[in-house]
């Protein structure tokens, strides 16, 4: 499994990092996880070709998250695309989602190839051959559920377990706590964690209990990118060996 932070940054726009976006590879199966805005700029930053990408899985409707999704089909059309594209997204979501698409002329059966919004719950989300996405809720926008209710939204968000190849990714996206992600992270070969709504100190803690091979902190606020000595000093406080923050591009083969 080849896995590509694509997006970095934390919902503050930075000159530094781009929006949430994680690429996937097991074989020549190729799924975006989020895809913040600018995500289709950053994926061409880090030579990944966005016509190679089968699935986009969002795990919740931040822009920061899912903005960068309408960029994607426009390049993908210009580009002549022909393959069809699975876009998933909070059951939810989909009949908002898909008037903006409609609303910014985005409409499948005008474009090059045909897209689907497709509505996850919770569970499993995609799998094919040995690769699997499942989707474990979270309480990341239960703030938000008096004004998400008198609006019509919902609001379900979801840290993602990827399994393939015989290797275990936890991508955490948001959290509305640490708790959240109860015992996910355990032994798994590659926890992607954000460190915006979790402080550094409570992470470390976590995952000196959790067992994970390699932390990598994403979804990283402009305060923390120039904190990597203070990382490297707490991580030691705290017994982990292996923890670092991500970078736009970085490559990591699970």
């Amino acid at each position: 499994m080849k896995i590509t932070l694509i997006g970095t940054g934390s919902g503050l726009a930075s000159p530094n990092r781009s929006h949430a976006a994680v690429l996937v590879e097991v074989g020549d199966t190729v799924v975006l996880l989020d895809a913040g805005e600018g995500t289709t700029s950053a994926m061409l930053r880090a030579k990944a070709d966005p016509n190679r990408i089968s699935s986009i899985i969002i795990t919740h409707t931040h822009h920061d998250h899912c903005g960068g999704v309408p960029g994607l089909i426009q390049y993908m059309h210009l580009t002549g695309r022909t393959a069809p594209l699975d876009i998933f997204l909070p059951k939810e979501s989909i009949g908002a989602f898909q008037l903006y698409l409609n609303m910014v002329y985005l409409i499948s059966d005008k474009l090059s190839f045909a897209f689907d919004l497709h509505g996850w719950e919770q569970g499993m989300i995609f799998s094919k051959d040995d690769f699997r996405v499942e989707a474990h809720l979270t309480q990341h926008l239960k703030p938000a559920k008096t004004i998400a209710e008198s609006l019509g939204l919902g609001t379900r968000s979801a840290a993602l377990v990827v399994d393939g190849g015989g290797k275990r990714v936890v991508y955490s996206s948001d959290l509305g706590g640490i708790t959240d992600l109860g015992d996910l992270p355990k032994q798994a070969d590659l926890l992607i964690m954000e460190c915006t709504h979790i402080p550094l100190d409570t992470i470390m803690e976590a995952v000196s209990g959790w067992g994970a091979r390699r932390v990598l902190l994403t979804h990283i606020p402009p305060e923390l990118e120039d904190k990597r000595l203070a990382l490297r000093e707490l991580a030691w406080k705290w017994g982990v060996t292996s923890i670092e923050f991500a970078q736009d591009g970085q490559g990591v083969f699970v």
